[in-house]
């Protein structure tokens, strides 16, 4: 034959072929004569398995695993194939650290779904097995913080020794996070206004 063709590409059950240009061929082709050059046999187009993968977008640390990401699919080119999803989420919400250096953790992609004009043409299954998420990773980075200091007014006692009042801005969430120091040095030890203490 020469061409079979679906009425459409689309997915379906018992959906008829039109076989056309039928032809002998052989030795003894001339003996015999066909009763048809065209037949209309029926048959099924499948889903095509589709493949998602995920991208995930390193963050800086916000106190929670929430995650971005950009999906790409195997979708024949041409096709109008959309993916969504509910859910993108970190393993965690902290900073992962291998001795000093930031490591990428799993970023779990859930809920996937399909939309769009060709998207009853595909199926997500991977190897046969049905799936609703998938996997990738990414890494969280250390927010930076600011800290200053308030010095405390002191009596006057020969040292250049003093004290300081620490406050922490760029904290995440409901992180509490608090500031220390060794020492706290005036400029010089006479009585003063506004002298500048050097806080270690």
């Amino acid at each position: 034959y020469s061409s079979a063709t679906f009425a459409n590409k689309n997915v379906g059950n018992s959906k008829t072929v039109t076989v056309a240009g039928i032809t002998l061929s052989g030795s003894l082709a001339s003996n015999y004569v066909l009763n048809t050059s065209s037949l209309s046999p029926t048959a099924n187009i499948t889903p095509l398995s589709l493949l998602v993968t995920a991208a995930a977008q390193d963050k800086v640390y916000d106190a929670t695993n929430a995650a971005t990401v950009t999906l790409s699919t195997n979708a024949l080119s041409g096709d109008v194939v959309n993916v969504a999803y509910t859910s993108a989420t970190f393993a965690g919400a902290d900073v992962v650290f291998s001795g000093s250096t930031v490591i990428p953790q799993t970023v779990t992609v859930a809920g996937l779904n399909l939309s769009g004009a060709a998207s009853g043409n595909y199926v997500l299954k991977n190897s046969g097995v049905a799936y609703s998420s998938v996997t990738t990773s990414a890494k969280i980075t250390p927010a930076p913080l600011s800290i200053s200091a308030v010095g405390v007014d002191k009596v006057y006692d020969g040292t250049t020794s003093g004290s300081v009042n620490l406050s922490v801005t760029g904290l995440k969430g409901s992180d509490q996070v608090s500031g220390t120091y060794t020492s706290a040095t005036f400029a010089d030890a006479n009585v003063g206004s506004a002298i500048p203490l050097v806080v270690t």
